[in-house]
This record gives structure tokens, sequence and C-alpha cells, in this order.
């Protein structure tokens, strides 16, 4: 091989290890770039005075707030049943019917005896100087006048004829869903036939601890959200507290929910926020305070660095998703009205990490 020949190997081999590094070098920092930008990309929100909603959550249990346990007033066989659990009715719907042949011919032999008595009151009061019209009749010589023509016992044995035979259907006393029906065709009725609850709207008993008494008030807003559903919450008030600290401290509280869209139904266990008045403070998100050092500290963005720079904080107050912050005194932190706090992004952050504020 000439001299030509090497020169032009060695400059071939140089140029493509040139480029081999070149490229390996370019990728490379292209990969830290993405990895930086992935891992330190972060939201942000103004540190100002915002509206905080001081809250005291208890767990409670939803009762219908009307609610009606039917029974037949007597014993007697079920010969049908009009409605099964779950059944929607109306007040004066049919729930179920016992046996009542006995009673309807009862109640027709007291018809007739009445109709009877009625005649010989008639016949009583001729005797007296009047006619059937018992308008005119005084009071003392109409009364004697029945009781001696029957007509008084009459009477009574029919109503009792007739509220036995009403007593022998049940129906619904008001709008709403059956629950836990006990009544069966062909068989003698239970002591409970059902239960119809009115599910427009439920009554929550919860208890709180006698030193948020001071936040709870009749009237006041709560939320209440089911356990086996967190969303939707649902609105309603405080309508009774009962003045009475048990033996462990608590006290009960009755508020009143609108069932919304029909979901929440009798018994089912729910979580209760009770809000308190509205106060501005230093509001931030729950996950903008992060633990460092076994401190709460936030982290806030540095416009002229780019960096993230951490503040110890203590947290004053909490609801379910705010923190109220104050800077830590005892760490001579500060907290600058305005400046941008970071609240997302943030669990891996140290002071003086690079950090991108997302566009969205």
């Amino acid at each position: 091989m000439n001299r030509l020949h090497i020169i032009g190997a060695i400059m071939l081999a140089a140029a493509t290890f040139s480029c081999k590094v070149k490229g390996e070098d370019e990728s490379a920092q292209l990969a830290r770039d993405t990895y930086r930008i992935e891992k330190n990309r972060v939201d942000t929100i103004h540190l100002s005075k915002r509206a905080f909603s001081r809250e005291t959550i208890s767990n409670g249990t939803l009762k219908g707030a009307t609610k009606a346990e039917l029974r037949f007033k007597g014993q007697g066989l079920v010969t049908s049943v009009a409605v099964h659990n779950g059944s929607r009715v109306r007040k004066g719907d049919l729930i179920a019917r016992q046996e009542s042949r006995a009673l309807e011919l009862e109640f027709e032999r007291t018809a007739q005896s009445l109709e009877k008595a009625r005649l010989d009151l008639y016949d009583a009061l001729i005797g007296y100087g009047y006619g059937r019209d018992t308008t005119n009749v005084p009071a003392d010589i109409l009364s004697v006048a029945k009781i001696r023509s029957g007509y008084a016992g009459a009477l009574n044995s029919y109503k009792v004829a007739q509220l036995a035979l009403e007593n022998a259907v049940l129906v619904s006393p008001v709008n709403g869903v059956v629950a836990n029906l006990a009544v069966k065709p062909h068989e003698y009725s239970p002591q409970t036939a059902c239960v119809v609850i009115d599910d427009s709207a439920f009554e929550v008993e919860f208890k709180v601890l006698e030193g948020e008494l001071q936040n709870i008030a009749v009237g006041r807003e709560v939320e209440v959200s089911p356990f086996a559903a967190p969303a939707p919450n649902y609105s309603g008030t405080i309508k009774e507290i009962n003045p009475f600290v048990d033996d462990k401290g608590q006290i009960v509280v009755k508020a009143s929910i609108k069932n919304r869209g029909g979901k929440l139904v009798e018994g089912m266990n729910v979580k209760v926020h009770v809000k308190s008045a509205v106060q501005y403070l230093h509001t931030v998100p729950k996950s903008a305070v992060v633990m460092r050092d076994g401190y709460d500290v936030l982290f806030v963005y540095n416009p002229n660095t780019g960096k993230a720079e951490w503040r110890y904080v203590d947290i004053l107050q909490s609801n379910s998703t705010s923190h109220v912050v104050a800077a830590n005194k005892a760490k001579s932190a500060r907290l600058e009205e305005g400046e941008a706090v970071i609240v997302s992004g943030n669990l891996n952050l140290a002071e003086g990490s690079d950090v991108e504020i997302s566009e969205n």
C-alpha cells in the first residue's frame, strides 16, 4: 500500500469515528434533555388569599325522612300481594289482601241490621211527634230515640264490621319504594308486612366531637357522598343537634338530604362534610405541600433562574382539598404574594432543580 492510500485510510477512519462519537453524543444529550423535561415539568398557581371553607368531616347513615311500617290489623290468610321489593307505590296503592269472605258477610249483616234500626228510629220519632227529618229534633229526644230503637248499637256494629273489612286490604299511606317485604300469598300474615320508604329525601345521622360543636349550627350546609360511590356529592342542611354529649364525647347531629337522581337508599353509609363560613387565606391545594427533611415545604418557581426553590411552611388549617399555609418562622422562611407555587410534578424536586412550566 502506497503512502497516499495509507493517508486516505487514516482520514476515512478518523471521519467515521468522529461522526460516530458526535452521533452518540447528540443521542445521549437528547435523551438527557428529554428525561429532564419529563421529570421536571410542573404546574403552578400564584400564591394569593383564596376562599377557604373550614370543614368538619364525619361518617353517617341514611334514614328515610318519611317511612311507614305496614302491618295487617288482624291475623288472616294472605290471598294476594301486589308488589315486590323495590316496587314504587303512591299513596293509596294496594300492597296486599287477606281472605275477607267472612268479613264481607258480617258487613252485609250489620248493614241490614242498621237499616232495620233506622226504620225503628223513624217510628220512634213519629211517636214523639216528629217525622223522618231529624234536623229539628231536640238532641236529648233524638238520643233517647236512637237508643230505644237500637239504632245507636246497630250503627256501632256496622262501623266495626266496615273497619274490619277495610283492614283486610293493606294500602300504602305514602309515596315511596317498598322494602323488607315479608308477606306471601297463601300464608298467614306476619307481624310486619313491609316498609314503604319515601326516598325523595333522606335524613343523615352523624356524630361530631364536642370540640367541633362550634363549627356546627342548624341550617348550616353539608355535603354527603356515599362510600360506595364517592361522586356525586349530595347537598343538604343541618336540621337538628341533640344537646347531649355521650360517654365518648360525641354529639348526634341530623341533616336532611335531597335524593337527587334517586341513587341513595335506606341504610347507606356516607361521608359527611360540614362546611363553615368561608375565609380568605393563603390557601394552596394539598398536592402543593410535600415533606423534606421532616418538614412541610412548598416549591416555588424562580423565573429568573428557571429553578425550583423550597419554602418551609406551617399548615394552619386543612379541609378535604386544601391547606392554609404560613411561612415557617423557625426556619426563617418567607412567602411572597403572587409568587408561583408548584402544585404538581414536585414529588421528586430538590432545592435548585431545573423546572419547566407546563403550557396547559
